[in-house]
């Protein structure tokens, strides 16, 4: 549901919660899902007046496996757009290639460790 009502000259914007992303699973339609749920995110967090009471919102939409790999990387956020920065890292597309590429890149027999050779090595 989306509300619109005038104040004073102005227009006030109501979108309805976005869903609470838990980051759970790492996949190519994960990938996609954070991507829907980001735009989401943007376009909630940009109804608020100020950029505190979208922090605080994201926070709260934030929870499981996702909320674990960030919470100690946003003590100093000061805005919604480093939580998601954050996630980023995480859970965007590029992410995920990255993952992809290093994941061939491993299956490689030049990059096998031999027998008798260390990991170093």
């Amino acid at each position: 549901m989306l509300a619109v009502g005038g104040t004073s000259g102005g227009v006030t914007v109501c979108l309805p919660n976005i869903s609470v992303f838990k980051g759970e699973e790492d996949s190519k339609s994960n990938s996609e899902d954070y991507e829907k749920w980001r735009r989401s995110a943007v376009n909630k967090c940009s109804t608020y007046v100020n950029d505190y009471s979208a922090l605080l919102y994201l926070e709260d939409r934030i929870k499981g496996n996702a909320w674990d790999l960030i919470k100690y990387e946003i003590v100093s956020a000061k805005s919604y757009l480093d939580i998601l920065d954050a996630l980023d890292e995480y859970f965007g597309a590029e992410t995920y290639e990255k993952e992809m590429e290093a994941e061939t890149a491993l299956r490689d027999d030049l990059l096998m460790q031999k027998n008798g050779k260390t990991f170093v090595a």
